[in-house]
């Protein structure tokens, strides 16, 4: 069952005669801002409206309840709501989300020495050149492709990032995201952008 599927069972059965607990829906009741919460919660939810902090209110208001009087099994459901709503809207970000850190390029005052430190570590590194680039040196660990080349006269951080991600069009329809080159390698487009500090960090699509 998937979580959405879930969220909408639960908000059935909250809403169901047998669950609501009727004496809280009065004004005069400390559960009746409970209800109130719950309600609100929902109904943004419907509406695609809702954020984290409209969900953090419903276990707030909880804990201002001083007796749960016949209300067990409403409580219990919102709770179960609440982390299937809260899942749902992480789900929902990481749709335009790093997955993957898949590269690391580390730039080294002296990539024989820093390769002999690494290799301590159990690595195994390949030397590369592409086109007319610096000799660097490469490695995979799992996923990720990690690279030593040698430090350049530049003052700014030539360290370098990459991820994989499933939503790359939207992230560089961002308007604050600066797209400045881009490359195909191994059938997939990467594309190089820069962080605040003028960092270059590379996205590529992962593969499904």
């Amino acid at each position: 069952m998937s979580n959405q599927e879930t969220i909408s069972i639960l908000i059935k059965q909250i809403n169901s005669m047998e669950t609501m607990p009727r004496h809280w829906m009065r004004r005069n009741h400390g559960g009746y801002r409970v209800v109130s919460a719950v309600n609100n919660v929902i109904g943004l939810y419907l509406s695609g409206e809702l954020q984290d902090f409209f969900i953090d209110r419903i276990e707030f208001e909880l804990k201002r309840v001083q007796s749960l009087d016949g209300a067990t099994e409403y409580i219990k459901l919102t709770k179960k709501l609440s982390l299937e709503l809260h899942q749902y809207l992480l789900s929902k970000v990481s749709k335009t989300r790093a997955k993957i850190l898949n590269l690391l390029v580390l730039r080294c005052k002296d990539i024989e020495k820093t390769k002999e430190f690494y290799e301590k570590l159990s690595l195994s590194f390949v030397k590369e050149q592409h086109g007319e680039g610096s000799v660097h040196y490469s490695t995979k660990i799992g996923d990720l492709v990690l690279e030593l080349y040698p430090l350049g006269e530049s003052n700014v951080d030539s360290n370098r990032l990459g991820f994989s991600v499933n939503n790359s069009k939207a992230i560089l329809e961002d308007g604050e995201i600066e797209l400045v080159s881009q490359y195909t390698f191994d059938g997939q487009i990467h594309y190089v952008v820069v962080d605040s500090d003028g960092r270059r960090v590379e996205i590529v699509e992962e593969k499904e």
